[in-house]
């Protein structure tokens, strides 16, 4: 047994240094490959500048350089990433080891109008611990509108909020749903809840991630909070588009956000799904924020943490989820997000050393849009730039571009749906549509500028229950 455990332990050391391995030779190749584009495309080379607007057109490359911060920690959290728990099937191989006392609640949040999607959500946590059974837990399902149709299974607890209920601050929307299954469920101060969106999947290799991260920190008695990498690729043959969009999420996931709970603190923002909290941690905040807060409560969560001292961690494991069906709730989805963490940024009510990070990482959020638009237009025009800050243009975009092919490559690493012409394919229409990721998603940015979030807009994701409810029912 102890040499069954050295080898995986070795196969593991060896699997993350071919993972950071593989992130550079990525960004080396992206680097001098897109150098080369431009000197294919200006087949003429350089000019020197000649006028106001090229003069112009030069100081604009500053807006490369803004992006700078931003990129360096995508790569040191690649560089800095390594798994300490096994991944996919290796996962349910391995000897549970002792029993863990420590119950885990799988706590849904969902509004309760797309029902078939929390139904399914409660299934994919039911079957996987049925093949990883490694903890006692309980499902609790909250929502707004009454389900119908969930599993009748001792473990799950449906949570209804009532129509009245109100809280101190007046916290809204998912918020509220949060505060009062707070305030309602049994769960002990010493169970571990993992909160869970509507459409949020879990995988095999998460709970033995949850188990590991819950013995260690029961074991140090940190009971810091803990996060890991969301992918989106569920849809992705039906919902192509949108969800190669969302491959810059999964790299940043695995770059900054790594980065940040590395480090035990909160730099960029928090996800509200794929969190896993001490029962006695979380009612030390609670979710009782005014409206403003609740636009995205989890920002507000957890600069509250950090105020009172809590710290955060990073958890092995993969939760599932999906992207947006159309451009209209891509769009306003990031407004949400802009707009919530802006105000997490300037006003959240704790101390400034709290939110100094976050406003700086907003800041980029903001302008974000200008480099990449630079960038675009350079190769349009090759005015000769000042060499320091083309240096730095090419690696920041080198790693723009890192992000979104990382992400789709962990995504579909696992993934045995898709042959592998057909992941080649993704990959090209990946390469092929990142100028059109941009555009939207600089779009989402003046958006969020120009007309802010003033409620909480919900993705509509029932154009994926056919698909879900099936594979459930087989």
């Amino acid at each position: 047994m102890e040499d069954e455990s050295e080898r995986a332990g070795a196969g593991l050391r060896v699997r993350n240094a071919l993972f950071r391995l593989g992130i550079l030779a990525l960004l080396i190749g992206l680097f001098f490959g897109f150098r080369a584009l431009k000197a294919l495309v200006w087949s003429g080379g350089e000019h020197p500048a000649q006028g106001w607007y090229d003069v112009a057109f030069q100081w604009g490359a500053v807006a490369w350089s803004v992006m700078l911060p931003w990129a360096v920690a995508d790569l040191l959290g690649w560089l800095i990433y390594r798994r300490h728990t096994p991944a996919g099937l290796e996962a349910a191989s391995q000897e549970p080891g002792p029993a863990m006392p420590h119950r885990v609640v799988f706590r849904i949040v969902s509004r309760g109008d797309q029902p078939a999607i929390a139904i399914a959500t409660t299934w994919s946590v039911l079957e996987a611990m049925q093949r990883q059974p490694l903890f006692p837990f309980d499902v609790e399902v909250v929502s707004d509108i009454p389900i119908e149709g969930l599993p009748e299974h001792p473990a799950v607890r449906p949570i209804l909020v009532p129509d009245d209920y109100r809280t101190h601050n007046g916290a809204t929307h998912k918020a509220r749903a949060l505060h009062h299954a707070l305030t309602v469920s049994p769960a002990s101060d010493d169970a571990w809840i993992l909160h869970l969106d509507e459409e949020s999947h879990v995988t095999d290799e998460l709970i033995v991630g949850i188990r590991t991260a819950v013995v260690e920190e029961e074991g140090n008695g940190k009971h810091r909070i803990g996060q890991g990498l969301i992918t989106y690729h569920r849809e992705l043959a039906a919902n192509q588009l949108f969800t190669l969009a969302d491959s810059i999420r999964v790299g940043d996931d695995l770059g900054r956000f790594h980065l940040q709970y590395r480090l035990g603190r909160i730099l960029f923002g928090m996800h509200g799904s794929f969190l896993l909290v001490r029962t006695s941690v979380e009612k030390q905040v609670g979710f009782d924020f005014p409206p403003e807060g609740c636009t995205t409560e989890d920002t507000t969560w957890a600069l509250q943490q950090m105020a009172v001292g809590n710290r955060f961690r990073w958890i092995d494991g993969t939760v599932v989820e999906q992207s947006p069906a159309n451009l209209r709730d891509f769009l306003r989805q990031r407004r949400r997000w802009f707009t919530g963490m802006w105000w997490g940024a300037r006003r959240a009510p704790v101390p400034t050393r709290h939110r100094a990070s976050l406003w700086g990482a907003m800041f980029l959020w903001s302008v974000s849009w200008l480099g990449l638009a630079y960038a675009f237009a350079h190769v349009l025009n090759p005015v000769r730039v000042p060499p320091p800050l083309r240096l730095i243009g090419d690696m920041v975009f080198a790693v723009y571009l890192a992000n979104y092919l990382l992400g789709l490559w962990v995504s579909l690493a696992g993934d045995r749906s898709h042959s592998v012409l057909r992941k080649a394919r993704y990959f090209v229409d990946q390469a092929v549509l990142m100028p059109a990721f941009a555009v939207i998603e600089g779009a989402a940015v003046v958006y969020g500028l120009v007309r802010p979030e003033r409620r909480f807009h919900v993705v509509d994701k029932t154009f994926a229950e056919p698909s879900e409810i099936g594979e459930q029912a087989a």
